[in-house]
C-alpha cells in the first residue's frame, strides 16, 4: 500500500488520479531479491537484473538505480538512466554528470537473474518491475522513470533537465 500511495505522488497530473499501471508497484508480486544481489566484494554490494533488454543494478547506495540500454527517445550518445532518491532521473552518457564515476554494470563477475513479466523487486528504498515485455520501471522516494526500447517517461520534481518524450510517442497509459 505505501508502494501505491508514493507511487501516486508521482502522477503529475491530477493529485487525484490513480499511478499509472507501470508505477502501480502493489500489482506486481516481488521476487526473492536474495538471489539478484552480487555478493562480491568488488560490486559492493550492488543487486543486478535483465529486464526487457535492460541491465540494471540496484544499489551501492540506497535509492540509487540505473539501467544500461537504448532507448529510441533518450539523448544520443545515451547509455543508459540513473536515478537516486534525491537526483535525477537522468541520462548517463560518456561525458553527463554521473560519468565516469558510474559502473552500469557489474565490477566484477555476476550472472544476473531476468525480473519476470509481471514482477518486481525491492531493495533498500528502490523497486523496480517489468510491467509487461520490453518496458521497465523503477522509482525512488518520489522519483520514476519508465524505459522501453522504443520510449521513456521521467517522473521527479519540477526542474530535471532531462524531458520526456512528446506524448504522442508514449503509451496511452503514460500520457
Amino acid at each position: 500500500m505505501a508502494m501505491l500511495v508514493a507511487a501516486s505522488a508521482l502522477a503529475p497530473a491530477v493529485a487525484s488520479a490513480a499511478p499509472p499501471p507501470e508505477l502501480d508497484f502493489s500489482k506486481y508480486p516481488r521476487v526473492d531479491a536474495n538471489r539478484y544481489v552480487s555478493y562480491n566484494y568488488d560490486n559492493n554490494g550492488r543487486a543486478f537484473f535483465r529486464a526487457a533488454g535492460f541491465y540494471c543494478s540496484i544499489g551501492q547506495y540506497p535509492g540509487r538505480v540505473a539501467c544500461k540500454g537504448s532507448v529510441a527517445t533518450a539523448p544520443h550518445g545515451s547509455q543508459g538512466v540513473l536515478l537516486n532518491n534525491s537526483q535525477g532521473p537522468w541520462w548517463v552518457t560518456p561525458t553527463g554528470t554521473a560519468a565516469p564515476n558510474i559502473s552500469l554494470l557489474p565490477n566484477a563477475r555476476f550472472a544476473a537473474p531476468e525480473l519476470p513479466v509481471g514482477r518486481s523487486i525491492g531493495i533498500y528504498d528502490v523497486v523496480c518491475a517489468q510491467p509487461r515485455a520490453a518496458v521497465v520501471s523503477c522509482s525512488s522516494r518520489g522519483r520514476a522513470f519508465v524505459i522501453s526500447p522504443k520510449w521513456h517517461k521521467f517522473y521527479a520534481p519540477a526542474g530535471v533537465r532531462d524531458a520526456n518524450p512528446p506524448a504522442d510517442r508514449l503509451p496511452p497509459s503514460l500520457r
